[in-house]
């Protein structure tokens, strides 16, 4: 059975802040080994599951504030080119008003014994009404297409501030499993490191066993020599004894 938990909730996210810190991406067996090593406490995994679970949404929540920073960047150029657009209109409009009520003017002048000297000038500010309602037309399908294009604009901003945050994301997930690789790697290195000194005083020992074993064999090869040459001398003394008795034996046959 597991044991019971002892382990607060927010000492869980606290630890997994702090494994982030050193570059490991929190999960169950890290955690466990963590308070393992700190002070030897444990608790069930569901309750680690739950801790882990609520600090990746601080962490999602970290990770959009700090593109929204980055949106707060960028929303006032659109803002501000919004507002001059608006000015822009606003202020031509109210020249073509003004020239439009300068034009009525005149034309009641007309009407009172100036028509004559007026007329033409009346035609003039028609003229340049026209072309001002012209321009104001223009100015409206500009603005339109201007909308457009900064609903257009807005979308792909939109579109990559997402996927700025998903590679980024992905980024930080890279450079957790990157610092692994490379620690993996270091631990590789030096078991092979470990190994070919193993190997190396294996060698020496195969040296020194090879030398041993060439003592031992001259060693043999003497104590073979000495050996061989007292059984020699053995058996000499041997046959001389048996010809000193044989000639006794005639000696004793023959008297």
């Amino acid at each position: 059975m597991a044991r019971k938990a002892n382990i607060a909730r927010e000492e869980i996210i606290m630890a997994c802040w702090s494994l982030l810190e050193q570059n490991f991406f929190p999960n169950i067996p890290r955690l466990t080994d963590y308070f393992l090593k700190q002070d030897g406490r444990k608790c069930s995994n569901t309750t680690f599951l739950k801790a882990i679970t609520e600090w990746e949404e601080l962490y999602k929540e970290r990770q959009d504030a700090s593109f929204d920073d980055l949106a707060h960047v960028f929303m006032p150029s659109f803002k501000k080119f919004e507002r001059d657009i608006t000015r822009d209109l606003q202020s031509l409009l109210e020249e073509t008003l003004h020239l439009e009520d300068k034009a009525h003017a005149l034309k009641r002048d007309a009407t009172v014994g100036q028509y004559l000297s007026l007329s033409s000038l009346a035609e003039q500010q028609e003229k340049q009404i026209e072309t001002q309602s012209k321009q104001i037309m223009n100015l409206n399908e500009n603005k339109q297409v201007n909308e457009q294009k900064s609903a257009y604009l807005e979308k792909r901003y939109q579109e990559t501030l997402s996927t700025l945050k998903s590679q980024q994301f992905k980024t930080d997930e890279l450079e957790v499993q990157l610092r692994e690789l490379n620690l993996n790697l270091a631990q590789k290195e030096l078991d092979q490191a470990k190994l070919e000194l193993k190997l190396e005083l294996v060698d020496e020992e195969r040296l020194r066993l090879l030398e041993q074993q060439d003592l031992q064999f001259n060693q043999i090869k003497a104590l073979t020599i000495e050996s061989n040459r007292a059984d020699v001398s053995l058996l000499a003394e041997e046959v001389r004894n048996l010809i000193k008795l044989q000639k006794q034996d005639i000696n004793n046959n023959a008297s």
